[in-house]
């Protein structure tokens, strides 16, 4: 079941008590039964009612409205009695898009005034709600590499902002080439201010010196500037040590690097050398945008078109498609993630509803990938929504939670 019609399901649910919906998985997929089991419906030992010809328990909506997966029947059963409904009706709400919402009346009482299901959030709000309970979002995104393509620019300085709002002195950077910021190409991707040195000792002074006056906010920092005839000045990144350097000394509190090139294309995988992760990363965010899908896989359309092949064993001139997508983005080696970092993807670029859905059916291919691969720990849809760029709508997450982990 997708997971805009788990949604609906769950706003249009009326009868008193937890929502008890389980997710199961059948050979046709995964599809969702109504508990308690007043309705016929019962939790046993070995799964669910064997006459629903389920093979296992997959996914039980529980607590806080989180989906949770278990392999001990008896903690699913408690998490599903200790489910409160109207939390996970909230939860629903956020994820329903505007068009696709049930009448407001359907929706109980208690929670028509809470908050409207077509407001979508900001990266580090929906991570923050995911996290296992205690964890700082801002500690755990410290130093974060975001790799790929498909809006990778736009993430950075969305996520920097973010992170600036809840009191964060951050650096955004590159350990590659990007273009300089520039106020008159896109004022959502503006630092407070820009430093360029190739020596740590004036950087990191520069640095401290600028959040000593001005206490928190965005700084860009690189090495050098490029100029390149016929383009916009281009600057070359620091040294892949500096920014671990610099969380260290306390000099920032946070680091976003732009640490991979695409060539401006949605989607690609990486050579040999890439990507460029910064020592010590604690993130590393992998992104594509959903317009690739469609799109021939040739070097016009996808940057390392025949790294894509290879992983994929497509041949050069196939359609991509979300099959091939999930493929390259699921991959944890793919993309050389440490072992100690968490791996998160963003498909990005789903501005319409159109766009929407065929992210959300990559998201579901990851979700089966995950079987053959050690995939993502977070996985999301980003669009343009009232009129910003890069807004979660969706999230499923593979993080452990008590022992089990949940998706949204």
């Amino acid at each position: 079941m997708a997971i805009r019609e788990w949604a609906e399901l769950c706003v249009s649910f009326e009868s008193a008590g937890p929502l008890g919906l389980f997710v199961a998985d059948t050979e046709d997929g995964h599809v969702v039964i109504n508990g308690p089991p007043e309705n016929g419906y019962e939790l046993q030992e070995d799964g669910v009612a064997s006459q629903l010809g389920l093979r296992r328990l997959d996914r039980v909506i529980s607590l806080n409205g989180k989906s949770m997966t278990g392999t001990d029947a008896s903690g699913v059963r408690d998490a599903v009695q200790n489910a409160e409904r109207p939390l996970q009706i909230l939860l629903a709400r956020e994820l329903v898009a505007e068009s696709d919402t049930p009448d407001k009346a359907a929706v109980p009482e208690e929670v028509q005034d809470k908050e409207s299901p077509d407001e979508t959030t900001d990266l580090v709000t929906a991570l923050d709600r995911i996290l296992p309970h205690g964890e700082d979002v801002c500690a755990a995104l410290s130093l974060v590499a975001l790799v790929g393509g498909g809006g990778k620019t736009t993430l950075v300085f969305q996520l920097a902002r973010s992170l600036a709002h809840r009191g964060q002195r951050v650096c955004v950077t590159t350990t590659t080439k990007m273009y300089l910021p520039q106020a008159e190409s896109n004022t959502q991707q503006m630092p407070d201010s820009i430093i360029i040195s190739q020596h740590y000792t004036e950087a990191s002074a520069r640095l401290s010196a600028h959040f000593v006056e001005a206490g928190v906010g965005v700084i860009f920092l690189a090495a050098k500037t490029i100029e390149e005839p016929g383009s916009r000045t281009k600057v070359k990144g620091i040294p892949n040590e500096w920014p671990e350097q610099l969380l260290r000394e306390g000099v920032v509190d946070a680091l976003i690097v732009e640490a991979d090139g695409a060539r401006h294309l949605p989607f690609k995988a990486p050579a040999e050398h890439e990507p460029v992760l910064p020592m010590g990363s604690r993130v590393v965010l992998a992104v594509a945008g959903v317009d690739a899908l469609g799109m021939p896989l040739d070097e016009k359309h996808v940057c390392r078109s025949d790294v894509v092949a290879l992983i994929t064993e497509k041949e050069m001139g196939d359609t991509v498609d979300e099959n091939c997508m999930s493929r390259v983005m699921a991959d944890r080696s793919v993309w050389k993630v440490p072992k100690e970092a968490r791996f998160i993807v963003v498909i990005n670029k789903a501005d319409d509803s159109e766009h929407e859905h065929r992210a959300c059916q990559v998201l579901e291919r990851i979700d089966t990938v995950k079987e053959r691969v050690s995939g993502p720990d977070v996985a999301l849809v980003c669009g343009r929504a009232g009129g910003v760029d890069a807004r979660v709508k969706h999230v499923m997450s593979y993080i452990p939670y008590d022992d089990m982990s949940y998706s949204l």
